[in-house]
């Protein structure tokens, strides 16, 4: 892909971006209201990328992303949401189930993390823990050096069946873009979040050959695929051809699915 593409699609993600900012902003004092209420404070966030238009909101305390003394948000939310569900790699969910659901996400990115805290929860507790569907992460970091960062990461993680155990708390705990927040110490708190984790084996783990690898592939598989914003789902029967929606054709494509 020519450098005149590349610019040309982040420039037509970044107009997307403007043009969903107001709803995202209204989203997201939604969201910080609620959080209060449960003893959980949440800082708003702009969407960039992709057009989310979701009720609730999405969003994280910047603070926590900056801050190496700050509090992990969200640790017993996630724990739960998770718990008993079995993790393989980058799949979530029964390997046989009926359903396959393929995210391509940016983990810098304030529109996935308003999927993850809005919809997310919905998705695993109607669709990946009953067993209809299995729920794949694939990493498409095009923000920034962040982006990349927090992928290397997630895929470190996933050699220890705990990717989405990080994807969540990174989008739960999510810095302003391109801000350099992804540091050292901050991969550290959050992969040390997870119950059982090993954090020094991760970090180690993170420019290695088969890191790396999977890396490469998810992004190809997203080029492929006519991904250019995130998130982005292919979604279909699994074994047959998927098909390509957003964060609000999703629960319609699964239903549709399911019938």
């Amino acid at each position: 892909m020519s450098k005149d593409s590349r610019e040309q699609r982040r420039a037509q993600a970044r107009a997307q971006r403007e043009a969903a900012e107001r709803e995202a902003a209204k989203a997201a004092q939604r969201r910080r209201r609620l959080q209060q209420l449960g003893g959980v404070v949440v800082a708003a966030v702009v969407v960039v990328v992709a057009v989310v238009l979701i009720a609730g909101g999405g969003g994280s305390d910047d603070n926590a992303a900056t801050d190496p003394t700050a509090t992990i948000n969200a640790t017993a939310e996630i724990q739960e949401q998770l718990d008993g569900i079995p993790q393989d790699g980058f799949t979530l969910g029964d390997p046989s189930a009926p359903i396959t659901i393929t995210e391509f996400g940016d983990l810098q990115c304030p529109a996935c993390a308003h999927f993850s805290n809005t919809l997310m929860p919905r998705i695993v507790n109607d669709w990946v823990r009953t067993g209809k569907a299995r729920f794949q992460y694939r990493n498409f970091p095009f923000i920034g050096e962040d982006s990349t960062r927090l992928a290397q990461m997630a895929l470190a993680l996933a050699e220890q069946d705990r990717m989405f155990d990080f994807i969540e708390l990174v989008y739960a705990n999510q810095g302003a873009e391109n801000s350099g927040y992804a540091t050292d110490d901050y991969l550290r708190r959050i992969a040390g979040a997870i119950p059982g984790v090993d954090v020094e084996r991760a970090m180690k783990a993170r420019e290695s050959d088969a890191v790396l690898d999977r890396l490469r592939e998810d992004q190809a598989l997203a080029q492929s695929n006519g991904v250019d914003s995130t998130p982005t789902f292919l979604v279909g029967r699994s074994g047959q051809t998927p098909q390509k929606v957003d964060a609000t054709q999703l629960e319609s494509t699964l239903a549709q699915l399911d019938s």
